[in-house]
């Protein structure tokens, strides 16, 4: 009696039905003989600093998540995989091609341990074939699934996909960025208010970006709170301050801006205290361009101070807000408890099984797990690119002179250098320096003939 089935095509005009039951050994039947022919499979790692790298590899998108729960002790390839997570969400819910499910296990979970990768061979009197498939180590089916499937109830409470929160796993070093996120969290959370170069200090490197890359989308998520005066040429923190009760109609304008010099005073006037942002706000888009050199203009006149948290020695603060504590106490600390062959493990285990058995809730956060995760991934989401640029085009010109983060914010692009930069090389973008500041313009003509533009 066979209890699990797989359709495998040999040849173009074949299809056999193979019984899965009989693929962890040699074995004769009437479907022919099942051999392997090769197993793979890597330890998983003994000390707690090197389970939690390995399992936050494994959890940081709710597919990886998913392939997991869907492996047992018995080989499977990518498109059994896939066929049967289809079966736990049914259709109308994203999927990707069988390739990808391949891609998961054989570089996310069979490097950390998780699963053993084998090659199968069937033999017949037809001829024979050959496919890789994949089944749970002991460690994946000890952490592994449950850690899988605490991290889907997780995701499904809190409504925010793991890949937001740990980012990819496709960087450098000994450590990638899922653990790198959480050590910067927790190093938040022993120390209190960090500055850059603390963090910097507490990672030993002096590459500030790779601090940056890992610290702004814990800002993004709401996990931490991170200022600086770098950021956009320090705009957002350093305020102006209208001084006492002078009178904003003895302002004398600012070269030629007279309408422009009597809003700022105005405003200024009116609200107190302004940043740059907010000033620029309040002017209008079209008034933008010496906003900057007018409020300075007014603290040499006399009618405004500066004031900033910032100076020589502190030119920025991270601290971590609540949600970013929640998310230690309630998925880190655990995970860590189970990866320790502690109390968490045995709640986990009951998790696991009660998911499971419940198919109806299995599904459930299967699909929101899914849902979350293809919302927010590069991969799933890449557009074209000259739908990409159409949009920066017609932002830009709309929004004349905005500034980097400016754009790869309110367009949702992954970074300047891959977006902005090569419309810059074609002239159609320009870039002009104002102090630490970079503006970028529309050039109108180059715009046009290249189809971006109508």
């Amino acid at each position: 009696i066979y209890y699990s089935f797989k359709v495998v095509t040999i040849r173009k005009s074949y299809k056999y039905i193979i019984p899965l039951f009989y693929m962890t050994n040699s074995e004769n039947s009437n479907t022919g003989k099942i051999e392997i022919l090769e197993e793979r499979e890597n330890p998983f790692p003994e000390d707690l600093e090197g389970r939690l790298n390995a399992i936050t590899n494994v959890v940081n998108t709710e597919l990886k998540a998913l392939t997991l729960l869907h492996l047992d002790d018995k080989y499977a390839d990518k498109s059994e995989i896939k066929s049967r997570l289809r079966d736990t969400v049914d259709h109308g819910i994203y999927l990707p091609k069988n390739h990808s499910f391949g891609a998961y296990c054989s570089k996310s979970l069979l490097p950390i341990g998780a699963i053993a990768e084998g090659d199968i061979q069937i033999i017949d009197a037809r001829g024979s074939t050959e496919f890789t498939g994949y089944k749970l180590t002991e460690a994946g089916k000890k952490y592994g699934r449950l850690i899988a499937a605490f991290t889907l109830d997780y995701v499904a409470k809190t409504g925010k996909s793991m890949f937001e929160i740990l980012g990819s796993t496709m960087s450098r070093g000994k450590t990638r960025a899922p653990l790198n996120r959480i050590r910067i969290l927790e190093h938040l959370r022993n120390e209190g208010e960090l500055r850059l170069s603390d963090l910097s200090e507490l990672f030993q490197t002096n590459n500030s970006n790779f601090i940056l890359n890992n610290l702004k989308p814990l800002s993004r998520t709401g996990f931490v709170n991170f200022e600086s005066v770098g950021d956009v040429d320090g705009s957002s923190f350093v305020v102006y301050e209208w001084i006492g009760r002078k009178n904003p109609k003895e302002v004398k304008p600012y070269k030629c801006e007279v309408s422009l010099t009597k809003k700022i005073s105005e405003a200024l006037f009116a609200m107190e205290c302004l940043n740059i942002k907010e000033t620029r706000i309040l002017v209008g888009p079209k008034n933008t361009g010496n906003v900057s050199s007018i409020l300075s203009y007014l603290v040499r006149e006399g009618f405004a101070k500066r004031n900033s948290e910032f100076s020589a020695d502190k030119q920025s603060k991270i601290r971590l807000l609540e949600s970013g504590k929640q998310f230690l106490s309630e998925w880190v600390e655990p995970v860590k408890d189970a990866l320790q062959d502690r109390g968490s493990l045995s709640e986990m285990r009951k998790l696991y099984d009660d998911l499971i058995n419940d198919e109806q809730r299995f599904s459930d956060v299967s699909i929101t797990g899914i849902e979350l995760y293809t919302k927010i991934s590069p991969n799933v989401n890449r557009r074209p690119r000259k739908e990409t640029n159409r949009e920066i085009i017609k932002y830009l010109m709309d929004n004349s002179g905005s500034r980097p983060k400016e754009i790869t914010k309110k367009l949702n692009l992954s970074s300047v250098s891959i977006n902005l930069t090569p419309l810059v090389k074609l002239g159609i973008l320009t870039k002009e320096k104002e102090g630490k500041t970079i503006k970028y313009f529309v050039d109108e003509v180059k715009a046009r003939k290249e189809g971006l533009l109508i």
